[in-house]
């Protein structure tokens, strides 16, 4: 597993088809904190997404380690009254790409 900093926001806004599309999609926001997965599931998306097949190493998991630029951004988003979604990315498992915990 891949370990390094992230340069850009965590939290983004997807933004969804053009209005010139029949295309009618939540414009939802994702928090980004690792990509790829451990696992190696033949049936994965991820193993064909662009991202992946020109940095492989990559896919089979990279976790940023700014965590506390990742917490302030949360804290800011949060702080934000407008009723709104926040889904865990889509480049990587949320569920399996988890932080260690202290013993």
């Amino acid at each position: 597993m891949l370990t390094k900093s992230r340069g850009s926001n965590f939290i983004r806004q997807f933004g969804g088809p053009g209005d010139d599309t029949q295309i009618v999609c939540f414009r939802f926001w994702q928090i980004v904190v690792a990509g790829g997965c451990p696992y190696r599931c033949a049936y994965c998306f991820l193993q064909t997404t662009p991202w992946f097949r020109f940095r492989p190493d990559e896919l089979y998991g990279l976790v940023y380690t700014n965590v506390q630029d990742m917490l302030d951004e949360v804290v800011k988003w949060l702080a934000d009254t407008t009723p709104k979604m926040l889904i865990v990315g889509e480049l990587q498992d949320g569920l399996v790409l988890t932080a260690p915990t202290k013993r």
